[in-house]
């Protein structure tokens, strides 16, 4: 299993997760979605509702996974572990939901397809 993101907002109010989570959810796609990505090329990933994830490839291509079923263990203030031995994130493939502090996973969650969106406010790549 693979380790990826540290939290995205530190555990940060649930007014702004769930402000966060909507953005995302609103995104507007750029393209059609993929099936899996490499996990080498992913620099973040975060959990922003039992229901939705984001990814990051690269220095600014998102992606949005609707997870297949909802994963009462998310939390922005938590991180994902994925679960591959072949390098790919899939559709349908498991990740844990790890508790920074304590370090006590929960899960397995389901991910869902990837959706490539525009990035998330406050997040466009620096020149």
């Amino acid at each position: 299993m693979v380790a990826i993101a540290a939290p995205a907002f530190g555990g940060g109010p649930a007014d702004r997760a769930r402000l966060d989570a909507e953005r995302a959810a609103a995104l507007e796609t750029r393209g059609p979605p993929v099936r899996c990505l490499m996990v080498g090329e992913a620099r973040e990933s975060r959990l922003l509702s039992p229901q939705l994830v984001l990814v990051r490839r690269g220095a600014n291509q998102w992606f949005r996974s609707r997870l297949q079923s909802a994963c009462p263990w998310a939390s922005p203030a938590r991180f994902i572990a994925y679960r591959t031995t072949t390098g790919l994130v899939c559709q349908g493939d498991s990740f844990d939901v790890v508790d920074p502090a304590s370090r006590i996973r929960f899960g397995p969650c389901v991910l869902g397809e990837f959706e490539p969106v525009d990035a998330p406010e406050g997040r466009s790549a620096r020149r």
